[in-house]
């Protein structure tokens, strides 16, 4: 459960933003029909910023950062995985959650 911060739409009179078309482009989709028409689209965004606390449900193990490809100046690294019954990582930036 992810707090959501942005959101945004398009659909009749109201055409894509361009960073929306570009996410549709990505994925090889249109905001538009095979008529031309705007197509009803709505996105809500939640992002885990830099320095915010969140909590985690998941199995978690330390790690040197070279043997998850990054750079060793980071040293070691939490790596947060999946429990193979629960097969997800649950992750929430929620007050009320941590």
């Amino acid at each position: 459960h992810i707090i959501k911060d942005h959101g945004n739409s398009s659909g009749c009179g109201k055409d894509a933003t361009a960073q929306l078309e570009g996410l549709l482009k990505q994925h090889g989709q249109k905001s538009t029909n095979w008529l031309g028409m705007n197509r009803d689209l709505r996105f809500e965004e939640g992002v885990i910023e830099h320095g915010e606390t969140i909590t985690a449900l998941g199995i978690g193990e330390w790690y040197p950062a070279e043997k998850l490809n990054l750079p060793a100046h980071y040293g070691n690294v939490l790596s947060i995985s999946a429990d193979p019954q629960l097969k997800f990582v649950y992750l929430s930036d929620d007050a009320g959650v941590v």
